[in-house]
């Protein structure tokens, strides 16, 4: 079974989608523990380009000339308000997730 894996998709290119069978030793309750931390990280990390895309959205339907440029927003929001306010909301996602 170690070597077993499972495909995913009948196309032509399914042969390039395979997802290796669980091993059988390892218990339910870590993968549990491991997706959930790896769904707090990969919220954390992701955020603040949400937070960014939100804040430009936000400005433009208010009429308020923004950078489009996620980059540069999430740079002017931590000079400007700081690192706390680019997290702001994200524990709800965190905990939720």
């Amino acid at each position: 079974m170690m070597g077993e894996s499972r495909k995913f998709g009948s196309n032509a290119l399914g042969s390039l989608w395979t997802m290796p069978a669980q091993d059988a030793s390892t218990p339910v309750s870590v993968s549990f523990i491991a997706g959930g931390v790896a769904g707090g990280v990969e919220a954390i990390a992701t955020y603040p380009f949400e937070f960014a895309k939100t804040r430009v959205q936000l400005r433009n339907q208010s009429g308020a000339a923004s950078s489009k440029n996620p980059f540069l927003v999430v740079s002017q929001v931590l000079r400007n308000e700081g690192y706390r306010a680019l997290y702001k909301g994200c524990s709800t996602l965190v905990v939720f997730v």
